[in-house]
């Protein structure tokens, strides 16, 4: 309950309504998601585990942006482990909607969410 309050807190210190801006400077907009079944098909990008003792792992690089087109087997990460920097492949087809976990962060553990694809399916329409 308390994130619900803070969020709430939080709303009443922009200049426009949500949504919305003026011509005045120091305004922002903010997208509210609901819950429902109503999101696009998306994939977690995790943290893979790209050797054997891996258990953390530090993302040299992003090597795509974020809405770029990926298609299966891309490049998507420079990841850094306990022996090597290797390359870390898009495990879908789709777009990168969000990096979650900007180049340069360690010790990130395998499994984290580092990012979201959006996926690319028969009903997709973008």
């Amino acid at each position: 309950m308390r994130n619900v309050i803070d969020l709430f807190n939080f709303l009443p210190h922009f200049s426009s309504p949500v949504g919305t801006s003026s011509g005045g400077g120091g305004s922002a907009s903010v997208r509210l998601f609901s819950s429902g079944g109503d999101l696009p098909s998306h994939i977690k990008v995790t943290l893979p585990a790209l050797s054997p003792t891996m258990e953390l792992g530090t993302i040299v690089s992003w090597e795509k942006k974020e809405g770029d087109k990926l298609n299966e087997g891309d490049l998507l990460a420079e990841i850094e482990t306990d022996k090597a920097t290797m390359g870390f492949e898009t495990p879908e087809e789709g777009y990168l909607a969000k990096i979650l976990i900007p180049a340069g962060t360690k010790d990130i553990p395998i499994g984290k969410v580092s990012g979201t694809v959006l996926a690319l399916t028969e009903s997709s329409q973008l």
